[in-house]
């Protein structure tokens, strides 16, 4: 079990090269999600060992709390989430015209609420996760309605995929969860071997991180998509 943390990310991994090779036109966009979500491998040092203690490559995560999959999973879990709706509604962005309005404030703004959650509510950090992408999510469907679809399906398509990468992860590996989760610290509800915290944070990844480029970089998506 010592290596079923880096085993998982290579899992995951393999969906991020899929979607790298099959559609060019969406590298740029999944490199963008992907840099965005790496300096998030830094927050397993708060989720350690209040949500769960995994143990890693040179016991780095037990012995520091990050470790090098910290940031390898949030790393490619960014990339899929960002492309997630396009590959699966085989759509592709364009550039809306105009200067571009929609800058860096709303990642800025999941750190800082995550951040004032961790101070009031230290031993809750799962739900200060999940509560910071929702909010921003909330916020990024106010400014621009025609990414609704987008964030809502977004969500839903990565908590599929997410759960069924979960599912095989536990064929692999049984026993994982209950030997490295705090399941006293959680709901404790359980689908298929998955804790639910799993599939509602992996929504709110999808919500937010399906959007990101369009809303930061001034894009939307359209049907209709070409051969690649």
């Amino acid at each position: 079990m010592q290596y079923a943390y880096f085993i998982g990310c290579l899992i995951v991994l393999f969906v991020w090269l899929l979607f790298f090779i099959l559609r060019k036109d969406l590298r740029k966009e999944i490199i963008f999600g992907s840099i965005l979500s790496l300096p998030f491998g830094f927050s397993d040092y708060l989720w350690v060992p209040e949500y769960w203690n995994p143990p890693s490559l040179f016991n780095l995560i037990s012995n520091y709390g990050v470790g090098i999959e910290s940031f390898l999973f949030f790393f490619i879990c960014g990339g899929i989430a960002t492309v997630i709706y396009e590959i699966i509604t085989r759509k592709k962005t364009v550039k809306i015209r105009g200067k571009r309005k929609y800058l860096f404030v709303s990642y800025i703004l999941i750190i800082l609420i995550f951040i004032s959650l961790e101070f009031i509510f230290p031993e809750r950090t799962i739900y200060n996760a999940i509560i910071s992408l929702l909010i921003v999510a909330t916020i990024i469907v106010v400014r621009r309605k025609d990414l609704i679809n987008q964030i809502i399906f977004g969500g839903i398509f990565f908590a599929i995929v997410y759960f069924i990468l979960f599912v095989i992860f536990n064929k692999l590996f049984p026993g994982y969860i209950s030997a490295v989760y705090n399941l006293e610290n959680i709901w404790g509800i359980i689908i298929l071997g998955v804790p639910l915290e799993e599939v509602v944070i992996s929504f709110g990844v999808g919500a937010v991180w399906s959007s990101f480029y369009e809303y930061i970089e001034g894009y939307r998506t359209v049907s209709n998509l070409k051969k690649c």
